[in-house]
């Protein structure tokens, strides 16, 4: 255990999905390790040090067909432990063929941000899509307002008038 920043990378070649297996093995007790230290610490609740994982190709991390072992859970906990992941997806359907829906929709809850460089699959424009919400456009076409400044307490007098258009897409 080191007190320092220390950077590792784990670089497996795309081709031999062997390899996968010692990187979900390196994630998977780097986060179980952090996260011991931080319930053994009494004065706070956290690991000494954050650590950040930088999970490039997310969905071809895989072994054996499966994922990193309780993702969900580690997406879940993992931030009020200091550990922070980004993963790095190029379709959703990636995390659909490794995880069950209720595993998929706990991990996209989990995020933070989502960044959306471009796709060609209509159901991933929709989904980013609508994590915008809705939007609304309001237009004023004209607005008359008429407010007799000596007579305040009658306020019936105040009188609006214009038409508001809205629009929702």
């Amino acid at each position: 255990y080191n007190e320092k920043p220390v950077a590792l990378f784990l670089v497996a070649p795309p081709q031999e999905v062997t390899y996968n297996r010692l990187a979900i093995m390196v994630i998977d007790a780097a986060f179980n390790e952090q996260f011991g230290y931080g319930v053994k610490n009494p004065k706070t609740p956290k690991p000494f040090v954050a650590t950040k994982y930088m999970l490039d190709e997310f969905g071809n991390i895989v072994s054996n067909g499966k994922g990193i072992p309780d993702m969900k859970t580690k997406l879940s906990i993992g931030l009020s432990m200091l550990q922070q992941f980004t993963l790095v997806l190029q379709s959703y359907t990636q995390i659909d063929v490794l995880y069950s829906k209720e595993e998929r929709d706990l991990m996209l809850g989990n995020t933070n941000a989502t960044i959306f460089l471009k796709s060609t699959s209509d159901d991933v424009i929709k989904e980013v899509s609508s994590l915008g919400g809705t939007h609304r456009k309001h237009e004023i076409d004209s607005l008359n307002e008429e407010f007799h400044l000596g007579d305040m307490k009658q306020l019936e007098r105040y009188s609006t008038s214009g038409r508001i258009s809205t629009t929702t897409r």
